[in-house]
């Protein structure tokens, strides 16, 4: 009785295990566009803190349990923030953070006004960068 429960459990977690493939489903799209929400916070809260932007991930530590998985996003290099890059006013808004595949494969990025939006790995090249 014991060895079928067992083996019914260990059954259970290799269909879970073979679910989490490459292929990911749109709800991980939606994980990282708040992973960069997230991320955006911690900056706006560092920078209306501050006066200025943070330079460093050691910046952002205070705002960590708050924003738990943006940070993690940022620490794990999931996410790719310019560090320093400041809105400049009266010019569009440019890319302060990204999803670490967008400049190849295209993805989500964090525009310097807080906006998420999906760019083109084509779209993101030519788009105009924070501190740049």
């Amino acid at each position: 009785m014991r060895t079928a429960f067992w083996t019914g459990i260990v059954a259970a977690v290799g269909l879970l295990a073979g679910c989490s493939g490459e292929s990911a489903p749109q709800g991980h799209i939606a994980g990282r566009e708040e992973e960069l929400r997230e991320v955006w916070q911690m900056y706006k809260d560092h920078l209306d803190a501050r006066k200025r932007p943070p330079a460093k991930l050691q910046d952002l530590v205070p705002y960590e349990p708050a924003a738990i998985n943006g940070f993690g996003a940022l620490r794990d290099d999931r996410v790719v923030l310019l560090w320093g890059g400041s809105a400049t006013a009266g010019q569009p808004p440019r890319v302060l953070a990204y999803e670490k595949e967008v400049p190849e494969k295209g993805g989500a990025v964090l525009l310097q006004d807080g906006t998420v939006k999906a760019m083109t790995a084509d779209e993101f090249k030519s788009a105009p960068k924070a501190g740049k």
